[in-house]
């Protein structure tokens, strides 16, 4: 997100910290800059963090590149962001079908929100507090919240 504050900007890190020097995993993390193809007429959008099975291959359109077919994508919620992420991106997002994981990480304190394939449905399922592990199992992996907030600042 351009313009966003030390907070999105510490959660951001955090998640490509644990992501790409954790222990070696089969997927790969794109941050806000990767642009997301929704539908294959004209829907793109940009997530502030997705993760797609092995190295997913760069697409082009009129120069620009995006990606197709994430696993999971995280978005770290802002005041002039908060209402499309619950919204209209999450409609967007969650119609892709290698989509398994929608997560929603609050900035203003310790929670991540999620929402979960389980065969063609959708459970929603919160975590809240520093203590908390938000477990993924599309990747077979966790994602401890004192990870994703180490450093920031909740005061």
């Amino acid at each position: 997100m351009l313009g966003a504050g030390r907070r999105h900007g510490l959660i951001s890190v955090n998640l490509m910290v644990h992501y790409q020097m954790g222990e070696a995993r089969d997927f790969t993390a794109l941050g806000s800059r990767a642009c997301l193809q929704i539908d294959p007429e004209s829907t793109f959008v940009y997530p502030d963090f997705m993760l797609f099975a092995g190295l997913p291959p760069e697409h082009f359109r009129c120069e620009q590149c995006y990606f197709k077919a994430p696993l999971v994508v995280l978005e770290t919620l802002s005041p002039s962001t908060e209402v499309m992420d619950r919204g209209r991106k999450k409609e967007l997002c969650l119609q892709l079908e290698s989509l398994q994981s929608y997560l929603l990480i609050s900035q203003d304190k310790p929670m991540i929100e999620a929402y979960n394939r389980h065969d063609n449905d959708w459970r929603y399922q919160a975590w809240q507090g520093l203590d908390e592990t938000v477990e993924i199992e599309a990747l077979g992996c966790e994602l401890p919240l004192r990870e994703v907030y180490r450093q920031v600042n909740l005061e």
